[in-house]
């Protein structure tokens, strides 16, 4: 059997009986040349068969001699790459049969096999669609391909099916290109963009191959969605398409400002519709308000968003305002502060919160589980202690008016003071000191390699709930920090890849503690030999510094570094064995202050 497909000139498959038996029941490719060089079986078969040209790839299978009358030769399907499939439509192949009795007689016949589609497509459409009316002019266009839900055929894969509404086939000649028609007598003819405009035409679209049609009036219309294959058999299904939106419309307005009224520029309004066209969103202006223009016969529901800059207005502060808040001492008199305090989003303000907002201040993270924001609608009724759940969307049946005044009340998480600043020309609204909290440590010669415990002191930790701040190592890294007389523990600090150490402290009550007493020890290593002073600053590049008085105002936190006056005696370094720590001992003279003040 010689199989000459597409009917070329060239044997792409050979069926013997004088081949290897092995080959028996598979189909065996044999190229012209392998690795450049003629390949001996290639040409043994080609030699067999002079007058029938073999591809330069052909396939080649074992026939077992059949009976000498009434006999069948089967052909392998074969997989993969060798599968014998006819899969080419409207292509001509051509068959040579051989046959040879055991005398040596030899006869021939051929026959040509037309690949064919005859069988349609099968439909399947969506049930029901959607669409909203344009206005002016008023209609909505739509694509019959999109009421496919996943028509298929036989032989057409589903990327070369063709869709069309009401049996209407395109002008089969201009199939590549796009143009409008309409039927004239069962006949597809030319016609023009006016026709179409007007819902009396359909429109071709080559790339999406499917026709497009425009409907002018609204309601729930039955179409009819054709499916077409490359062999151009058909069929159809029926689905229904409700066309709303016929009118005027209405308007949608509003504003988004904090519980203070700063107004908030660029959050997300998002308004959500049952129909293809939504969600839509849109920006809120400079001065926070916005405004959509919406279609009648419509139900919506209108929400806000707006995430990132989670930092922003979190501090060690709120901290020690939701400690209080959750053990008595001071409860919230605002619902927004409340909402504001439930940093993991679980409707209950808990010490998991603190826990929470700590990792963010102290940059170990750099968001929380809730949205940065929240936008509870204004002007709904919130009881204090039960403001979880609250209404963030403004849900609309079909408007026959405007509707204005449809505003949000922005709520940073995480900032209960209402320090945030919602734009770039805003300030906080926090109050602040123009006191500092001096933080003082003893100069020293350290050397290389040793770890040192550096005591920390303050002459004016008076009446402070916290403070926060970024400990800057040069030339030395930071081991651990230990607690003293400020109850830290190791929630309160963090120590980075990049050798900072932030810190956030906060107390349940205004804390004053003696000049004489320590109020955590840093552990550093240096890496050169050199004085303290050249290795350790305060910053706010990872975490702000600044520190929080009785009354809730705002400070600025600074180290001194007190360095020994000439003729004083610095004592020798004294190891620890047990801690694997340096002390180092001074005399009792300070010099002149060192003041690093970070703002």
């Amino acid at each position: 059997m010689f199989f000459d497909g597409w009917n070329d000139g060239t044997v792409d498959r050979l069926g013997s009986s004088f081949v290897n038996k092995s080959w028996n029941g598979i189909w065996v490719p044999q190229a012209k040349f392998i690795s450049g060089v003629l390949n001996p079986t290639w040409v043994a078969l080609q030699n067999q068969h002079p007058n029938l040209p073999l591809a330069d790839l052909v396939y080649v299978t074992y026939i077992k001699p059949t009976a000498a009358s009434g006999g069948t030769a089967k052909l392998p399907v074969g997989t993969g790459a060798t599968a014998f499939i006819l899969n080419a439509e409207n292509i001509s192949h051509k068959v040579t049969w051989k046959i040879t009795d055991g005398c040596g007689n030899v006869d021939q016949c051929e026959s040509t096999v037309m690949v064919a589609d005859k069988k349609a497509p099968t439909p399947y459409c969506v049930s029901i669609s959607t669409a909203i009316m344009q206005t002016n002019p008023q209609m909505v266009e739509l694509w019959a391909k999109d009421f496919d839900k996943g028509a298929f055929d036989n032989c057409s894969p589903q990327s070369k099916l063709y869709f069309t509404f009401d049996g209407a086939a395109p002008i089969y000649a201009r199939i590549n290109e796009e143009h409008f028609y309409k039927v004239v007598g069962g006949i597809s003819i030319n016609a023009t963009a006016a026709e179409y405009a007007q819902g009396k035409a359909y429109k071709w679209l080559p790339s999406a191959r499917s026709a497009g049609k425009v409907f002018t009036t609204c309601g729930d219309i039955n179409i009819q969605i054709d499916v077409w294959d490359e062999a151009w058999n058909t069929d159809y299904c029926n689905t229904v398409v409700s066309i709303i939106g016929c009118g005027t419309g209405s308007i949608i307005s509003g504003k988004v400002a904090t519980a203070l009224g700063n107004d908030m520029e660029g959050t997300t309004i998002t308004f959500q519709a049952n129909t293809p066209e939504y969600p839509k969103s849109i920006l809120t202006i400079d001065d926070g308000t916005y405004e959509m223009n919406v279609l009648p016969s419509i139900d919506y529901i209108v929400d806000a968003s707006k995430d990132g800059d989670y930092k922003n207005g979190v501090t060690t502060l709120d901290l020690v305002l939701i400690q209080r808040h959750i053990l008595g001492l001071s409860i919230f008199d605002d619902p927004y502060k409340e909402i504001a305090a439930d940093a993991n989003n679980d409707g209950k303000i808990t010490a998991s919160d603190l826990v929470e907002l700590r990792k963010l201040i102290l940059g170990l993270t750099d968001k929380f589980a809730n949205a940065s924001w929240r936008f509870p609608i204004k002007g709904q009724q919130m009881t204090l202690g039960k403001v979880m759940p609250y209404v963030e969307q403004y849900t609309y049946q079909p408007l026959t008016s405007d509707m204005s005044g449809q505003d949000f009340v922005a709520v940073k998480i995480g900032d209960i003071n209402s320090s945030v600043v919602v734009n770039v020309t805003g300030s906080s609204a926090e109050s602040r000191t123009s006191s500092t909290l001096q933080f003082h440590i003893e100069d020293a010669q350290v050397k290389a390699g040793e770890i040192i415990e550096v005591p920390v002191t303050s002459d004016n930790f008076t009446e402070i709930f916290g403070c926060q701040m970024t400990i800057n190592p040069a030339y030395a890294s930071i081991v651990k920090i230990e607690s003293g007389a400020m109850d830290i523990d190791d929630q309160n600090v963090a120590i980075h890849k990049n050798g900072k150490a932030t810190m956030s402290y906060a107390a349940r009550q205004a804390m004053t503690i003696a000049k004489s007493e320590v109020l955590f020890t840093l552990y550093i290593k240096p890496v050169k030999n050199g004085m303290l002073s050249e290795m350790l600053t305060l910053s706010s590049d990872i975490t702000k510094g600044e520190y929080y008085t009785g009354d809730m105002n705002v400070g600025k936190v600074s180290l001194r570094i007190d360095k020994a006056e000439a003729g004083i005696e610095l004592f020798q370094n004294e190891p620890n064995p047990f801690k694997g720590t340096t002390t180092v001992s001074f005399g009792n003279a300070r010099g002149s202050d060192s003041n690093i003040e970070c703002i």
